[in-house]
């Protein structure tokens, strides 16, 4: 037998060094004083006692005795408190705590025969109900359902759980059971296929918790599957490309369904096959013949924008003008149904475009029929960018900004976005200005760019049924036009404006999130009817909002690879289900009660004794 294995029960294994101290009390013990001589008078008086002290000796001895083990064992048990011992318990056993962490994502949606891998996790959930039971979902984020119920609250939960089309998060799932443990210590029962989409390693997450007295038990419910499914999706100009991928270990030949008209592919075993087709407006289809075991990924949706013709005119007298270079690259690169105008006043053409922006332009040089024809413009819906220039009062139209005017400081101030309108702001970032103009925002408007002193510099308000923004940039007192943000900025603005969607716009994967300036309706896949200022895309198929019609799909290689099997992986969790799983409890807190009552009894003893 290996000496060592006698301290695997103690997680100090130094503080063995201890019993050393054992041997200078051992040797003091055994060393005798050299007796002394005495002469004693009366040879009748040893004679009378010698039988009582012959009767005597014995237990004196053994007296002493015991007080000497009663000391080595409080020394023995100081050595062992400082050693840190514990025992193990099988982790089977019942807790007063249990987390179940079950996982419903897209995966366990995969069928196995007559059922489903989730109908297995459900019947399996129902027999770890011990204690006082939380359970989180393993979804796109942990989702914790329940929190310290009893068997018939867990079991109302259980029963109500429905298949998803979400990834699973289960390393971060089986971190956060930690949370809801508190202070206290429990088990936690992982039921899942372990197709793990998460960053975090289950395995990891399941160490961690060991680490800090918890007991975790997985209990794999995966059962062979197969599956052809569609993985990725990339538009390019008019065409779009979609991945097919055989997860299968033979060849297969898939029938796909592409807007009514049929293509087939042949796909070689664990391989992948792409098939390109022109996108038409509006919903594309794409769809797998081929009946699987996993059925999410066999159909995808890909909305294309209708094209939208918008017509702009810029209105200045600058001939350095930068916004119309600007605009005129956005009409020829980014968007190609625009048209981009210029014009110098007085010289006008009739006025009658979507999109109105006057910069830099004098006054004298814009009459006033031409004046009453912009506003008309934007009381029917029509939109008027008006950027900052001295004499911007004179021009008549700053009963439509959204801001009231003041007086023009030439002063250096810092410009900060404002955390609105997102769609116009993002990734954009605006130097210094050393002029501006004194300005306040009115009701309803909306300001996404001030200065420090909280003076708007950008804002956008309604008029009528038009739209008005506000630029209060002066360009020839800021470097603003030379940041390679200044083409975005445009870009993005007038993106905003026109309500101009992209195929990057309107398509999305399981797991993406959109952020809104304000709550908005929203009407999910499965009819839901959701009000808020965010949307996490749980479902595929089309979501409803702000009058467009957005698709959501899988497209994810893991979660759609059901037949994974990660032998190492697999292994692992084969050997630690074959043993018993032991979780550590300290006993140092005993040890140190056992010494505290040792020692009182000790000062009992040598009370009775008579030592003092």
């Amino acid at each position: 037998m290996n000496p060592l294995n006698l301290l695997q029960n103690f997680d100090n294994t130094l503080g063995a060094l201890l019993f050393l101290g054992l041997i200078p009390f051992l040797l003091l013990y055994l060393i005798k004083p050299k007796p002394s001589d005495r002469v004693i008078p009366s040879l009748m008086f040893l004679v009378k006692q010698m039988q009582q002290t012959k009767s005597n000796s014995f237990f004196k001895h053994f007296m002493r005795d015991i007080l000497v083990l009663i000391h080595v064992l409080i020394l023995i048990l100081m050595c062992i408190a400082a050693m840190h011992p514990f025992y193990e318990t099988n982790s089977a056993s019942t807790s007063e705590y249990t987390v179940l962490v079950i996982d419903n994502s897209a995966s366990m949606s995969t069928n196995t025969g007559l059922s489903s891998r989730l109908s297995s996790a459900i019947s399996e959930a129902k027999d770890h109900l011990n204690g006082k039971i939380s359970i989180i979902l393993s979804q796109n984020t942990p989702y914790v359902v329940l929190r310290e119920g009893d068997k018939a609250d867990a079991l109302d939960v259980i029963n109500s759980v429905q298949k998803t089309d979400m990834l699973s998060a289960l390393g971060s799932s089986i971190l956060a059971a930690d949370d809801l443990f508190g202070e206290n210590t429990g088990k936690v029962v992982v039921i899942s296929d372990f197709i793990n989409t998460d960053p975090l390693s289950p395995y990891v997450a399941k160490e961690s918790l060991e680490a800090k007295g918890h007991s975790v038990e997985f209990v794999n419910i995966k059962e062979n599957a197969e599956n052809v499914g569609i993985v990725d999706m990339k538009s390019i100009d008019d065409e779009t490309i979609v991945t097919v991928q055989n997860y299968n270990d033979k060849t297969v030949n898939v029938d796909v369904e592409i807007n009514n008209k049929d293509y087939s592919l042949e796909i070689g075993p664990y391989w992948q096959e792409k098939i390109t087709f022109l996108h038409q407006e509006g919903i594309n289809t794409i769809k797998l013949k081929n009946n699987d075991d996993f059925s999410t990924d066999n159909e995808v949706l890909l909305s294309v924008p209708a094209k939208k013709e918008v017509s702009f005119l810029v209105l200045t007298n600058n001939e350095k003008n930068y916004v119309y270079p600007v605009m005129k690259a956005y009409s020829e690169i980014w968007n190609k149904e625009a048209s981009v105008e210029k014009a110098e006043p007085p010289v006008m053409p009739v006025v009658t475009h979507d999109i109105i922006i006057l910069t830099d332009v004098q006054e004298k040089n814009i009459p006033s029929s031409v004046v009453n024809k912009i506003k008309q413009g934007v009381e029917e819906g029509a939109t008027l960018i008006i950027t900052a220039q001295d004499d911007i009062k004179k021009l008549g139209l700053d009963d439509l900004l959204p801001v009231e005017l003041g007086e023009v400081v030439n002063r250096k101030t810092e410009i900060n976005m404002e955390n609105v309108l997102t769609a116009v702001t993002n990734g954009i970032t605006i130097p210094s200005v050393e002029k501006f103009i004194q300005t306040t925002a009115k009701e309803h408007a909306t300001v996404f760019a001030s200065t420090n002193e909280g003076v708007p510099i950008m804002a956008i308000g309604s008029y009528g049924e038009g739209t008005v923004v506000y630029y209060g940039i002066f360009e020839s007192n800021s470097s603003f036009k030379y940041d390679v943000s200044y083409p975005i900025f445009w870009l993005q603005l007038t993106d905003y404006i026109i309500g101009k969607d992209t195929i990057n716009t309107l398509n999305y994967k399981i797991g993406e999130k959109l952020l809104f300036d304000n709550d908005i309706k929203i009407k999910t896949p499965s009819g839901k009817e959701l009000k808020q200022d965010y949307l996490e895309f749980e479902e595929t198929g089309l979501y409803e909002f702000m009058n467009k019609i957005v698709a959501s799909n899988l497209l994810n290689n893991v979660e759609s690879n059901v037949g994974y099997s990660d032998e190492t992986y697999e292994k692992t969790l084969s050997e630690e289900e074959a043993d018993d799983i032991k979780t550590k409890k300290p006993l140092t807190k005993h040890v140190v009660i056992s010494l505290i009552v040792i020692l009182f009894l000790e000062l009992m003893y040598v009370k009775l004794r008579g030592d003092f």
